[in-house]
This record gives C-alpha cells, structure tokens and sequence, in this order.
C-alpha cells in the first residue's frame, strides 16, 4: 500500500520541464524536491496512523476478552465461598487412634 499511495501522491507533483540538471532553476528543483518529500511525509503518516488505529482496536478488543474472563474467575471464585458457607464444618478431627489391645 505504501509505495502505491507515494506513487499517487508524486503523480500529482508536475514535474520540471528539462531533466537536465544544468539547465534547471534552483528553485524549480527545490520546490520539485519539495514536494515529493511531502509526498513522501503524507505516505508515512497515512501507514502510522493506521498503524496506531489496527493496535488501538486490538488494545480494546484484549481489553475487553481480559475483563470478560476476570468477570468469569470472580464469578466462579464467588461462588465457590458461597458453597463453602452452606457446608456445615466438619466435626473436629481427633489425634491418631491408639492400638486397639487384642
């Protein structure tokens, strides 16, 4: 995507008239260069921004599974005390039985 978008943006840029660079004004060649390195900027802002925008939906989506699954620990974690609260204790467990004498 990136070099095509550059080759839209230059295409717009008119180019100097001779190629000779003996026979071209300073400033033609100056505002020429000028502009394909506009060109050149726009592209690049263009393929960061996407960038930032694929990894900011990326950031909400793991965002959002992160929450929805701590949801589900908490929930879980939540119930397992509730179960522990409706068992009754356990009797107290007692030393170890002496040898029964035969």
């Amino acid at each position: 995507w990136g070099f095509y978008r550059y080759h839209q943006l230059a295409d717009t840029v008119p180019m100097p008239t001779s190629l000779d660079l003996n026979d071209l004004d300073p400033a033609t060649l100056q505002a020429y260069t000028d502009a394909l390195k506009n060109a050149l900027l726009v592209e690049y802002r263009e393929i960061f921004l996407a960038t930032a925008l694929v990894c900011a939906v990326g950031a909400v989506i793991a965002a959002t599974a992160l929450r929805s699954r701590s949801r589900v620990a908490l929930d879980s974690i939540g119930s397992d005390r509730a179960a522990d609260r409706s068992v009754e204790p356990a009797s107290p467990q007692r030393g170890p039985a002496a040898p029964s004498e035969q």
